[in-house]
């Protein structure tokens, strides 16, 4: 996970993060979408 702290009280966030039921969930700075696999996120998350 990055983070980019803006200097004015807000932060973006990209990365993969792990949910509750085994999902993989990635994250852009402007898209987030679920997957059942790191991997699979992983690779969205390369392309964006």
């Amino acid at each position: 996970m990055k983070t980019i702290n803006q200097g004015n009280n807000e932060t973006l966030s990209r990365g993969v993060v792990p949910e509750r039921d085994g999902t993989f969930t990635a994250l852009s700075f402007s898209a987030s979408k679920n997957f059942k696999t790191r991997a699979s996120a992983e690779r969205w998350l390369a392309k964006r």
